[in-house]
């Protein structure tokens, strides 16, 4: 039971929170806390303003949104926040569990909601529930396992959007081995010198030329005939393959195509996988009923960082295209049609669904809560975003109040702020809430 429910006082509170603070700053004396800010505590950076909030959350069995863990700043702040939740009940759920690796969160949601629908691709037109896809995975483990792929191997994979893809990539991750996705629109060119820099000890891939599979062991993937993902499994079983995964290990070695900078490989440890992952869901509350639209390449990290990890995390359903281009045309009814909560962007997506004539589709039943964009080159948002009135009073991280929010990049935010806008508002999105009174009357032409 949270101590909160046991809690009655003003002091309990406040020696709950002390329980917190010495818990994880061991150099503080029990009640000297009280007095201690962020910039007193020399250990108090990002990764332990992190386990300071999930700590309060667990501990008082409350629910503690982005806006709010970043004003904590001191234990005094702590013990405020605490009390103010507390008078409110228990109106909000307690956190989902935390995963110490996505293997373990995948078994969790086979075992807890098998029949549960985890994936539809809208492409392929296939449907894999939790339990289903678990089974999968552990066939693909042991496929890899029999390709020579040992824990702290890695593995490269060029292939297109689809269930295939997701399985190699979780396989990869429950025998300990390091995934490196890569976009399948990437040349053969691009994609030899790539795997010269990474070494892979397996390559998964639709096409490979044949120079580089006399330099890298490599998997071909077929999407028909008898040498698709399907029919090498089938002799595997799907039992549970449980290979104990250190946190501090590498999971990831994700691809940059440097977008915004010179490309580069970044490094992620289960650790930081899941961490990342659970601050997001915590961030805009996915949950089991989450439903995320995903287009963009599985083999870049805005697909993956913000949506299939967190669906998988929170227990919620992926439907996915193989690209924007097979769906521009049905976007908004695709929305419609499964109660798309969430979709991740970049802003050449936007400008075709801004200059994409749909019809005119009613508010009721759209579920969309958040459109999410990265940034882009700067000649590119510069062209794509036309000086706006805005100012600073859209430059917010999310924008509530529309009814959808957007999660936005670092530049050209408030221009970037009312193309998500326009976009939910003329095609009827903006479910709740009223855009007047944030935006000018006037606005100006995209």
């Amino acid at each position: 039971m949270p101590i909160l429910q046991l809690m009655s006082g003003r002091e309990d509170i406040a020696e709950g929170v002390g329980g917190v603070f010495t818990g994880l700053f061991p150099e503080l004396k029990r009640g000297s806390y009280l007095k201690k800010k962020q910039s007193d505590i020399p250990a108090w950076d990002s990764f332990a303003h992190m386990q300071l909030v999930a700590a309060l959350e667990e501990r008082f069995g409350i629910r503690i949104h982005a806006e709010e863990a970043v004003d904590l700043d001191s234990a005094q702040k702590c013990i405020a926040l605490v009390r103010r939740k507390s008078r409110k009940g228990r109106e909000e759920p307690l956190p989902m569990p935390h995963f110490g690796n996505f293997s373990e969160a995948l078994s969790y949601r086979a075992a807890h909601a098998p029949s549960k629908l985890f994936l539809i691709d809208v492409t392929a037109g296939e449907k894999y529930a939790y339990a289903a896809f678990n089974g999968a995975v552990n066939r693909a483990a042991r496929f890899l396992k029999e390709k020579g792929v040992r824990r702290g191997d890695i593995v490269s994979v060029r292939i297109r959007n689809s269930s295939e893809f997701l399985i190699i990539y979780f396989a990869t991750i429950r025998i300990g081995g390091v995934i490196n996705p890569v976009p399948s629109t990437i040349s053969d060119a691009e994609f030899g010198t790539h795997l010269e820099f990474v070494r892979p000890r397996l390559v998964c891939a639709e096409t490979v030329p044949a120079r580089l599979r006399k330099r890298h062991r490599t998997a071909l993937v077929a999407f028909a005939g008898k040498h698709t993902l399907a029919a090498m499994l089938k002799k595997y079983s799907d039992a549970e393959v449980e290979d104990p995964l250190d946190p501090a290990k590498p999971a990831c070695l994700y691809y940059s195509s440097g977008t915004t900078s010179n490309p580069k490989g970044v490094l992620y440890s289960h650790r930081n996988m899941t961490s990342l992952v659970d601050s997001i869901c915590r961030d805009f509350g996915h949950d089991s009923e989450t439903k995320h639209l995903g287009f963009l390449p599985m083999g870049h990290t805005a697909i993956t960082n913000y949506s299939f990890l967190p669906v998988l995390y929170a227990g919620g359903t992926l439907v996915f295209a193989e690209n924007f281009l097979k769906i521009r045309s049905s976007f908004w009814s695709i929305v419609k049609k499964y109660a798309i909560t969430y979709v991740e962007t970049v802003p050449t997506v936007l400008f075709s669904i801004l200059n994409t004539k749909y019809p005119r589709y009613s508010k009721q039943g759209m579920k969309l809560a958040y459109v999410g964009c990265g940034s882009g080159p700067e000649r590119l948002e510069t062209g794509l975003y036309r000086p706006s009135a805005l100012g600073q009073r859209v430059q917010d991280r999310r924008r509530r109040s529309f009814g959808v929010a957007a999660r936005l990049g670092r530049g050209n935010s408030a221009q970037r702020s009312e193309c998500l806008h326009r976009i939910l508002q003329k095609y009827g999105g903006v479910p709740r809430g009223r855009a007047e009174g944030l935006l000018p009357d006037r606005r100006p032409r995209l």
